[in-house]
Order: C-alpha cells, then sequence, then structure tokens
C-alpha cells in the first residue's frame, strides 16, 4: 500500500484495478475524454485519484463495463472483491509518511494518499484511526515538547483539512441508505483555536 500512497497520481493499470475494468478500457476511456489524464513527459497516462474517484462515484465504469461484457455485474463484482482483499491491512509506515507530507505542507500528496486508500477498500474510519490521527497525535506532541513551531502546526493542521475536504469530495454519498447523512467529524481534543 505504501507505494500508492507515496505518489501523487495513478498508472492506468492501478486506475483499472480500482475501477473493477481492463486497462485497455481505462485508456479508451482517457483517450475519449471520459476520464480525465496526464500524460507524462515520456507519454504515459496518470490519473488523478480524486478523477478516478470522480469517475466511480458517477457509475461511468460500471455502466460503461456493463455494456462492454454484456453483464457487468461478474467482472466488476471478483474485482471489488480482491480490492478489498488486498486492503485489509495497513502499513505501519504510513502514519510517518503522512506525517512528512502534512507537516511539508504538501497538499496534493496527502490528498491523493486519503483517496488512495479509500478508492483501496480503506473506510473513513480506519484511515482517520489508523493514519491521519497518529500523524496529528505526533504533530501535537512535536509542537507541546517545542520542536514545531505554531507556524509548523498550523500548517500541519490546514493540510490535513485540505486533505479530508478532497477525501469528502471523493466520497459515494449516493451509496449511503436512505434517510441515512453521511458526515466527517474531527475533532482534536483541548484545541480551542480552530
Amino acid at each position: 500500500m505504501r507505494d500508492i500512497v507515496g505518489r501523487k497520481n495513478l498508472t492506468s493499470k492501478e486506475a483499472a484495478r480500482l475501477l473493477g475494468v481492463s486497462e485497455a478500457s481505462v485508456k479508451r476511456w482517457a483517450d475519449g475524454g471520459l476520464l480525465p489524464a496526464l500524460k507524462t513527459a515520456g507519454g504515459h497516462r496518470r490519473f488523478r485519484p480524486e478523477d478516478v474517484a470522480s469517475f466511480r462515484r458517477a457509475g461511468l465504469a460500471r455502466e460503461t463495463a456493463a455494456g462492454a461484457f454484456g453483464k457487468g455485474d461478474g467482472p466488476h463484482r471478483e474485482a471489488a472483491h480482491a480490492l478489498r482483499d488486498d486492503a485489509a491491512t495497513l502499513d505501519e509506515a504510513l502514519p510517518h509518511l503522512m506525517f512528512e507530507r502534512i507537516v511539508g505542507g504538501h497538499d496534493e500528496e496527502t490528498s491523493a494518499a486519503l483517496v488512495s486508500l479509500y478508492l483501496h477498500g480503506h473506510t473513513v474510519a480506519r484511515i482517520a484511526d489508523a493514519v491521519l490521527c497518529p500523524a496529528l497525535r505526533r504533530v501535537g506532541d512535536l509542537w507541546h515538547a517545542g520542536e514545531l513551531s505554531v507556524a509548523q502546526e498550523h500548517l500541519a493542521t490546514r493540510t490535513a483539512l485540505t486533505a479530508l475536504q478532497a477525501l469528502r469530495a471523493s466520497l459515494n454519498v449516493s451509496e449511503q441508505r436512505e434517510g441515512v447523512r453521511a458526515a466527517i467529524c474531527c475533532s482534536v481534543e483541548d484545541d480551542f483555536h480552530e
């Protein structure tokens, strides 16, 4: 999981795996303008995790796959199960990587990391509990010990909030049960300045 979190953008193969379709489908959708893509200097396609999440949320991958295979449930369901199995554990190094990103003010990388974890089957609660909270706890501990300045603490907090907003934009709220509202709530104990 660490290799995916460490980068801003996804390869065609990673995007295909997340969408439960073939790599050729992802490339075709990118070339057709359905799925936004960036090009590297070498001409390779790269996909922002937010764009893949939006594409998935809109149901375009499933509908297009259904049309291509005649019946989209089979391959799509198998890919979803494989994704969940692969995402069963989180790398213990992720809180450290998250800490480095938020203290460095790397908004895009932090956002991409959270969205990538979500796309790989981790719940928002698990991402917060196992990755984001330990990183923020370390920020607070270092600030309290005088090893981080107030400016560094504020930058880390702002970066984490920006990443949470990007994650929120990637959530598929339409999948929630009828009458149940979705919310992301975060607070820091004894934090009175935000």
